[in-house]
């Protein structure tokens, strides 16, 4: 990660797997050596960094001086404030026999600290029976063990040992990092009364493990709290798609209710089942890239194919082919990851806008029918449907008539952003209600606050009984301003650990008489405004990206080198404003946080921030790499295409957004592409239909078939009227008279 976190003294020693492979380690010396291991991982994690791939192989041992020292923190990561590793969801760098469930990167939770006492325990488990808790020559199979299976305990594997250190092991292999320990000291406790018993009486009799693990870093539950009822009935629906069923899930409720993270919860129970689970979502701010989401979900599928053996990606091979047959290239356009099964793929024949729009449908339809079986049911999780765009909502109409289809569609929206005119309510329309199961989340009750409260604290609920009712009354029991409003409180001084007596510590008056802001998005901006005025920068211009977004396009934005930013990327990962997806990518935790940055900058300004956006990726944006980064660029470019007053670049903008109405048409996106061209066409006027007349006409009469295609006539007749007024020649007429000849015959207009 860039930095070394510690540095140890040289000692004689060798691998420390080599050690316990060739030695028999007496209960006494694992006991200690066990110990001595969790010591060095506290201090590790007290140095706020995750080791992320703790094995023996990388520990060196000493047995002549009982020495042991962890090394290789080549894929360790920062903790931030709650915790949160940067890369969770890259576990191929991780060794495969010793990785934690969250950090398979399938499974709905975080990667925190937690995720080395989970390898940890597979370490002690291997040291003290001879064997891994899980073996098998399939990587994908010992990755689904680590989610779905327990481990034959111990003390059942090799019986003598005492149940204690059994139930010590099986606590740090806890599937869900709640259920282990919440510290390392807290294992190192429990091994150290094992071994004080057993050199006191010569045995190790049971006792109760855990009393003295408590936690100092503050940090929220990832469990879900009062939602029993709704994920049973997703559960349910998933039951029905494994038995042949297809379904589409709508999950609704307010913004920060859980929607998200309610979908999520049953992404184990899917792939303990042999299933799929992808997932996407649309963003507020960026719309302009056709099928984003959709196309997103089943990239991640495919790339959940990849890792397996040879002779499974023959099979998936085989079977593509023969059900995409000569239109591969149409899905390896969309997914170019799917070239890596099928490979390279011949050009496809060029058809009309049409023709090319049913060719598409058609072989979506194939390719996704391909993955909606009994034996791997599919389950796709769409988020943030209100911000959907059209030919999104086309396709997910197609999704759903697959016939004969084992899949679960979850569509998750904000109900008081979808009103009966929304486009989502027209696609609804179309769907056989028998189809539709709806699933509304509603706020917290104050039992679930209290329960939440309690497990952060580590008290019961009649200690707490004030503060819960405090923080319910405040944030009206929605799980994100919980959350927000609880992670204020700890930054403030107003709810602390108490070091000294091993506990929480808050005192509900001075809380009483802080002000706190009832708007979740207020205090977002509230939080961003008490980091350095970079960092505030830095989230700006991310927003400005979308929900998910690269360093290198911020670092143009903000006028420096990428390298220059790490202060503030470290900032806004500490204080949990976003999240690291792996390598370049990063995302905002939550789209309130985005839209709470994006809010930083006066409506007004807005239009002037987005041109400079655009301005800046155009020319930081090598040229070869411009047509890939082309909807991004347009997308800032178009929001602030008002204030440009130079007839070169106005020229210069219309063309890149001719070029992506183009594409946009390519994909048969066509209300896409219609958006594109007609802004192409508002930045022409007369002298440019002087000065550049042959692009002006081309532009023109690609908009005017671009808003036939997507249903809107009367524009179509009104770019046809510019067309009639300002083209040189009858020849030049032609396209529109075709296109306008086209039209009046779908609505039967023959006489016309």
């Amino acid at each position: 990660v860039g930095k070394v976190y510690m540095v140890f003294e040289d000692i004689d020693g060798g691998s420390f797997k080599e050690y316990i492979r060739d030695n028999q380690l007496s209960l006494r010396d694992f006991l200690s050596v066990a110990a001595d291991m969790a010591n060095t991982l506290h201090k590790i994690h007290s140095a706020g960094t995750v080791h992320r791939d703790i094995n023996p192989s990388h520990y060196l041992y000493n047995p002549a001086f009982n020495q042991l020292r962890l090394i290789d923190f080549s894929i360790s990561a920062p903790l931030t404030r709650e915790g949160i590793v940067l890369a969770g969801n890259d576990h191929t760098r991780c060794t495969i026999d010793y990785i934690s469930p969250e950090q398979t990167g399938r499974m709905n939770r975080r990667v925190d600290w937690r995720t080395d006492l989970y390898s940890l325990g597979v370490t002690l488990y291997e040291m003290l029976t001879g064997r891994l808790p899980f073996e098998s020559s399939d990587p994908l199979e010992i990755v689904h063990a680590h989610i779905a299976r327990q481990p034959v305990p111990p003390h059942e594997m090799r019986p003598g040992i005492p149940h204690v250190v059994s139930s010590i092991i099986m606590k740090l292999l806890s599937k869900n990092a709640e259920n282990r320990y919440q510290s390392a000291l807290g294992a190192k406790a429990d091994l150290m009364e094992c071994l004080e018993r057993l050199e006191r009486k010569g045995t190790i009799d049971i006792f109760p493990v855990a009393l003295e693990d408590i936690s100092e870093r503050f940090l929220l539950p990832s469990k879900l709290y009062g939602r029993d009822s709704e994920i049973r009935e997703l559960v349910s629906c998933f039951t029905r798609a494994a038995a042949g069923a297809k379904e589409m899930v709508l999950v609704f409720g307010a913004p920060g209710i859980g929607k998200t993270s309610l979908v999520n919860e049953i992404q184990n129970f899917v792939i303990e089942r042999h299933g799929y689970f992808v997932s996407s979502k649309f963003d507020q701010f960026v719309r302009n890239t056709p099928y984003s989401a959709i196309i997103e979900a089943f990239r991640e599928l495919v790339n959940q194919l990849l890792p397996e053996p040879d002779e499974n990606l023959s099979l998936w091979r085989q079977k593509i082919q023969d059900a995409l047959g000569p239109n591969g290239q149409v899905i390896v356009d969309l997914i170019p990851e799917l070239e890596f099964i099928i490979g390279p793929q011949p050009p496809v024949i060029a058809l009309k806008p049409a023709e090319s729009r049913n060719r598409f449908g058609i072989a979506f339809y194939n390719f996704m029918a391909l993955f909606c079986t009994r034996e791997h049911p599919l389950f796709i999780f769409l988020d943030d449907l209100q911000w959907a765009d059209i030919p999104s909502l086309a396709l997910i109409e197609t999704m759903m008539s697959i016939e004969d289809g084992a899949f679960t569609l979850v569509l998750a929206y904000r109900d008081n952003e979808v009103d009966e005119h929304h486009p989502v309510i027209r696609m609804l329309e179309n769907i056989p209600e028998h189809l539709i199961k709806r699933i509304r989340v509603e706020h917290l009750k104050a039992t679930h606050t209290t329960d939440i409260i309690s497990d952060i604290v580590h008290q019961s609920p009649g200690d707490i009984e004030l503060l819960s009712g405090l923080v319910q009354k405040k944030t009206g029991g929605n799980p994100f301003f919980v959350g927000e409003f609880l992670k204020t409180l700890n930054a403030e001084g107003l709810l602390v650990f108490d070091a000294g007596r091993s506990a929480w510590h808050w005192d509900i008056t001075q809380i009483n008489s802080k002000s706190f802001t009832n708007n979740v998005v207020e205090l977002v901006v509230g939080k961003i405004k008490k980091l350095h005025s970079e960092t505030q920068a830095f989230l700006r211009y991310a927003s400005m990206l979308g929900g998910t977004f690269d360093l290198t396009r911020v670092a143009i934005l903000a006028g420096r080198p990428r390298e220059d930013s790490t202060r503030e990327l470290d900032e806004a990962l500490r204080e949990d404003f976003i999240i690291g997806l792996g390598g370049d990518k990063f995302a905002f935790a939550h789209d309130r946080i985005q839209q709470g940055a994006y809010g930083m900058m006066k409506e007004d300004e807005r239009p002037a921030e987005h041109l400079r956006a655009g301005r800046l990726l155009f020319a930081g944006i090598h040229e070869d790499k411009r047509e890939e980064n082309l909807f991004a660029i347009l997308d800032q470019y178009n929001k602030g295409k008002q204030l440009i007053t130079s007839g070169d670049e106005k020229i210069e903008v219309a063309r890149l957004n001719h070029r992506a109405g183009l594409i946009a048409r390519q994909s048969t996106a066509f209300d896409l592409a219609y958006k594109f061209l007609k802004a192409g066409v508002d930045l022409v006027n007369e002298n440019l239909w002087q000065d550049h007349y042959e692009f002006t006409l081309a532009i023109y009469s690609d908009a005017a078939e671009a808003a036939y295609l997507s249903g809107d006539h009367a524009q179509m007749q009104e770019i046809g009227d510019a067309i009639f007024k300002s083209a040189r020649s009858l020849v030049d007429k032609v396209p529109f008279y075709i296109v306008n000849i086209t039209a009046l015959s779908s609505q039967a207009k023959f006489r016309e």
